[in-house]
């Protein structure tokens, strides 16, 4: 597992918002960034971490 240490950032900023547009603007980033690197985290770990719907993402069991 190659961690990147930006992307372990993002996942903790986006748990504690409530928004993915919320920590976005926390991290200074875009919304398209920091869903990538979400993505990213998750393939490193090789699991899923955040469900995903049309009203927003909310962490998994597994990203809890």
């Amino acid at each position: 597992m190659k961690y990147r240490i930006r992307d372990i950032e993002n996942f903790v900023t986006k748990a504690y918002c409530v928004t993915i547009v919320q920590a976005a603007k926390l991290l200074g980033i875009g919304q398209p960034s920091l869903s990538e690197s979400l993505k990213r985290l998750e393939q490193d770990h090789g699991a899923l971490l955040f469900y995903r719907s049309r009203t927003g993402i909310q962490l998994t069991p597994e990203g809890r």
